[in-house]
C-alpha cells in the first residue's frame, strides 16, 4: 500500500498541476474596452490584454495603452447617434423593420414591458424554438443605419480617415455593423434593390441560403470589404478587428469572407450554451487565421442577465480550446476586472497574463 500511495502521488499532483496551469492558451486577447484609470490599466496588462478598443480621440487611454503595451483601437459603430454627431442638419438613412418587429421594439425597449419568460438576447442569437423550427422573436434596441445607403458608407469612410490620421491606433475596430432584426433591412432602397436581385440571381444552393439572404449577407460584406479597403490604403500596416454583432441569423459565422486581420464571432454568450454548441462554432472560427473567439460575460446583479459563475467560464474557454481556438476578445471587459474568481479563470488561459 506504501508504494501504491508513493506512485500515485506524482500522478495527481500532475493532474492538480494541469488544472491551475492548463498548457493550451490563448495568445492575442481583445478587450471592450480599454479602461480608463492607471490601476485598471495596470489590472488589465497583467491579465494578459494585449488588444483593446478605445474611445476615438481619448488621450488618457492612449497614453495609458502606450505605457502598458497594449495595442489600441478606436472603433466604428454605424449606429443614428453616429449620424446625428456627423451629420446634424441631414435626415439618417435609418434601417426600417417589420410592423411586427417595430411593435416588438415599441413594446420591449420604449414601453419597457419585457416579461421575465421571453427575455431578449440583446443581439446575440434568441432561443431556437424546435416545436416551430424558428428563432424567438428579438430585435435590437439600438437604432442602425442603413448599410446599403451610400450617404452612410461615405460618413463612415470619413471617419476612418481620421481614425487612421492618429499614428498611435494600432488599428480601428468595428462593431454593432448589422441588423437590428438580425436579417434584414426593410427600407425603400433596400427593397428596390433586393427585388432587382432576386430577378437577376438564382438560390445560392452551396449556401443553402435563399436569395433573401444571400443579398443581405452580401451587403454585409460588401460594407466590411468597402471599409478595409480605406483603411487599407491610407494605412497599410493599420489592424482591422471586428465582433460580428448583431448576429445574422442565417449565417451566424461568416468571418471568413471579411478580409479583417481579426475577426471576433462569438462563440460563447452572455447567456449559457451548451458545451457542444461552443466547441463546434469554435471548430469553425479556428478554420481561417485571423478568427477570435468571442465571450460574452457581464457579472450580477444585471437586469435580464443569468449568472455565469467561474466554474462555467472556465468550461466555456475550456470548449473554445478544444475546438481549437489561438486567440479571445470579451465584452464587458470592465465585469470581468470586477470580479476576482472570473478573473483568476481568463488569466490562466492567457498566454501573456504576468
Amino acid at each position: 500500500m506504501q508504494n501504491r500511495l508513493l506512485f500515485l502521488l506524482p500522478v495527481s499532483c500532475l493532474f492538480l498541476t494541469g488544472c491551475m496551469f492548463p498548457e493550451q492558451k490563448f495568445d492575442r486577447f481583445f478587450a471592450w474596452s480599454l479602461p480608463r484609470t492607471e490601476e485598471m490599466v495596470a489590472k488589465s496588462a497583467a491579465l494578459g490584454v494585449t488588444d483593446a478598443v478605445v474611445s476615438h480621440g481619448n488621450a488618457q487611454q492612449l497614453s495609458l495603452a502606450r505605457k502598458y503595451g497594449i495595442r489600441a483601437y478606436p472603433c466604428l459603430v454605424p449606429q443614428h447617434s453616429l449620424w446625428k454627431k456627423r451629420r446634424p442638419d441631414q435626415e439618417a438613412p435609418l434601417q426600417v423593420m417589420s410592423a411586427s418587429q417595430e411593435a416588438l421594439h415599441k413594446f420591449r425597449w420604449v414601453d419597457k414591458s419585457e416579461g421575465a419568460d421571453l427575455p431578449s438576447h440583446h443581439g446575440g442569437e434568441p432561443p431556437f424554438d424546435l416545436s416551430t423550427g424558428k428563432y424567438l422573436p428579438d430585435v435590437l434596441t439600438t437604432r442602425l443605419l442603413c448599410l446599403g445607403s451610400p450617404a452612410v458608407r461615405q460618413m463612415c469612410r470619413e471617419y476612418l480617415s481620421e481614425m487612421c490620421a492618429n499614428p498611435d491606433y494600432a488599428g480601428i475596430a468595428f462593431d454593432f455593423v448589422g441588423f437590428m432584426n438580425f436579417r434584414r433591412c426593410h427600407c425603400q432602397d433596400c427593397q428596390a434593390k433586393l427585388e432587382e436581385y432576386c430577378h437577376t440571381h438564382q438560390p445560392d444552393s452551396a449556401s443553402g441560403l435563399n436569395q433573401e439572404d444571400t443579398f443581405f449577407l452580401e451587403q454585409l460584406v460588401s460594407f466590411y470589404r468597402e471599409m478595409i479597403a480605406q483603411i487599407k490604403t491610407l494605412r497599410p500596416e493599420m489592424l482591422t478587428f471586428a465582433h460580428l454583432y448583431p448576429v445574422f441569423l442565417p449565417e451566424p459565422l461568416y468571418g471568413r469572407q471579411l478580409d479583417l486581420d481579426f475577426c471576433a464571432e462569438t462563440a460563447a454568450w452572455y447567456f449559457p450554451w451548451p458545451e457542444t454548441k461552443i466547441r463546434a462554432y469554435s471548430q469553425r472560427i479556428s478554420q481561417y487565421p485571423g478568427g477570435v473567439h468571442f465571450i460574452g460575460y457581464y457579472n450580477t446583479p444585471m437586469a435580464n442577465f443569468p449568472e455565469k459563475n467561474p466554474a462555467l467560464v472556465e468550461r466555456e474557454l475550456q470548449a473554445m480550446l478544444a475546438g481549437g481556438a489561438t486567440h479571445l476578445s470579451v465584452c464587458g471587459f470592465d465585469h470581468v476586472l470586477k470580479n476576482p474568481g472570473i478573473y483568476a479563470v481568463f488569466k490562466r488561459y492567457l498566454r501573456h497574463a504576468k
